[in-house]
């Protein structure tokens, strides 16, 4: 029995021991586990925080992306002002064109058959002949105003008016 006695001793010895052994491993896979946890918890913190300014950031993209785009559409509807203002200055300015050439088409007309006092005048001007006037209207020099009479289709002063 002695014998029966120490093995049982024995038995109970090692299994008290295997058990210890276990709750130590247990109490350190616990630990592992709070450490695990603590660290997911930091790392959530961390994200969640990281999360936070990354929203944060996006909001203020938005926000910004908008008042670009406000900006671009005001440039666009300055930009159609501009263009709408150059084609009608581009028009204008064909317009003046053509009325210069027409008004230097009737000054040279003018200036060829000088039938009036405005286009004496301006042969005057042209030639720097002095202004003869008498009674403020300019003196033509007859044979001078024939020959031009001529070269116009023109008759006498009778035809003129």
């Amino acid at each position: 029995m002695r014998a029966l006695a120490a093995a049982d001793e024995e038995e109970t010895a090692e299994q008290r021991h295997l058990v210890e052994s276990r709750r130590t491993r247990a109490t350190e896979l616990a630990d592992e586990v709070t450490r695990i946890r603590g660290g997911a918890d930091r790392g959530s913190a961390g994200a969640a925080a990281t999360i936070g300014r990354l929203e944060s950031d996006l909001d203020d993209a938005r926000v910004a992306s908008r008042v670009e785009r406000t900006r671009i559409d005001d440039i666009r509807g300055e930009l159609g002002t501009a263009r709408a203002d150059f084609a009608a200055s581009r028009t204008q300015t064909v317009a003046v064109r053509e009325r210069g050439e027409e008004l230097r088409a009737e000054l040279a007309e003018v200036r060829r058959c000088p039938t009036s006092t405005i286009g004496r005048d301006a042969r005057w001007h042209d030639t720097a002949t002095p202004h003869l006037t008498r009674g403020g209207l300019p003196v033509v020099d007859p044979e001078g105003a024939a020959d031009e009479r001529r070269r116009c289709g023109t008759g006498g002063f009778a035809a003129r008016r």
